[in-house]
């Protein structure tokens, strides 16, 4: 719990050595990535297992090195996936309900009784 406690400290601000690391570009994007990575992982995780063990490879030398090998490769696909399509639909919906409630707002005045105090 200590080394939690310090690791959560340390994080917490916005300056010194560890702070200055995580901002920079590269980590920040690679964080951007995340939820692509989380949604896709288990799913090709478990197509790559299932084609090893159709090809009788499960546990193999090859099926380790070819591991190894994706995950630059998974990590590379999934920052690419969320800078040209996860972050432009996230934008696009965001403008869609930003217009929205812009519009609900006009509405909402213009239905608004005036005058009776």
């Amino acid at each position: 719990v200590p080394v939690t406690a310090v690791a959560i400290y340390a994080l917490s601000g916005n300056e010194g050595l560890v702070a200055r690391f995580l901002s920079r570009p590269s980590l920040v994007r690679l964080g951007d990535a995340t939820y692509v990575m989380f949604v896709l992982h288990t799913p090709i995780r478990d197509w790559i297992t299932a084609g090893f063990g159709r090809l009788h490879m499960r546990g193999s030398p090859l099926q380790l090195a070819l591991g190894v090998a994706f995950v630059p490769v998974f990590i590379f696909a999934c920052v690419l996936i969320h800078e040209r399509a996860n972050k432009p639909m996230v934008a696009r919906v965001q403008s869609w309900l930003d217009r929205w409630a812009a519009r609900k707002q006009t509405v909402g005045a213009v239905a608004t009784p005036s005058g009776t105090d």
